[in-house]
């Protein structure tokens, strides 16, 4: 049976998140010790997860590209930079929230924009945080001597 979330005056029980998370386990040196965490988090909480594991170049971005609103309410990139750049070129055009956990080296776009590190405060972002507009750069490819 469902349980209202701590605090929660409203009554109604909370909609059970449908979750894809994109994982790449050569991000980092404890990647997968940084996940584990999370994913208990995200298990306690009775939330539906999927975790696609990347083999190579190109899964992440598949894997986002196969996802669809109708199946999932948040696709999450977990591993570092080169994975989370995937995942975001997969959903364009998509209508899907996305939220990050840094298990990569450097994390340079989870410092940049502040991201949580600790578990429980990732868990509960991507369960009930709200999506925020951010624009996404695009980048042409300069030939040298052109």
């Amino acid at each position: 049976m469902a349980q209202l979330r701590s605090g929660s005056t409203s009554g109604r029980i909370p909609p059970r998140r449908r979750v894809l998370i994109i994982y790449n386990p050569k991000a980092g040196r404890f990647a997968a010790r940084r996940l584990r965490p999370v994913l208990r988090r995200l298990s306690d909480s009775a939330a539906t997860v999927v975790v696609r594991e990347t083999t190579g170049r190109g899964d992440a971005e598949n894997f986002a590209m196969e996802a669809s609103a109708g199946d999932f309410d948040v696709i999450v990139a977990a591993g570092g930079d080169g994975t989370i750049n995937e995942v975001v070129n997969g959903l364009d055009g998509k209508d899907i929230p996305l939220a990050v956990i840094p298990l990569g080296t450097a994390n340079v776009l989870a410092e940049e924009i502040g991201l949580p590190a600790r578990s429980p405060t990732i868990a509960r972002t991507i369960l009930e945080g709200r999506p925020k507009a951010i624009h996404v750069g695009s980048l042409t490819r300069v030939t040298p001597g052109v």
